[in-house]
């Protein structure tokens, strides 16, 4: 199993029984495809955060498919500015 395909497997553990936007949005948390080992921990990091997130709001709402949804968008600004040159 590639490093990609078991943090899939343990996004589907954690999302187990949860709402499908919640399942839909810890599959964009995936990080092993990133070759950069920088990028990587900046991106692990967020997925690790929505991880603990998850652990600690057992209840599904709008309000945390938003939150993660946000968390989502600033991992991605995360790691353009961990690859920006300025």
């Amino acid at each position: 199993m590639s490093n990609v395909e078991s943090q899939r497997e343990f996004n589907r553990q954690i999302t187990n029984g949860r709402n499908i936007a919640i399942v839909n949005i810890m599959e964009f948390f995936t990080f092993e495809h990133i070759q950069n080992p920088d990028l990587q921990d900046v991106a692990g990091a967020c997925a690790q955060f929505a991880c603990d997130i998850l652990s600690l709001i057992e209840t599904d709402s709008a309000e945390l498919t938003t939150g993660l949804r946000k968390l989502l968008e600033a991992k991605d600004c995360f790691v353009r500015a961990a690859i920006a040159p300025f």
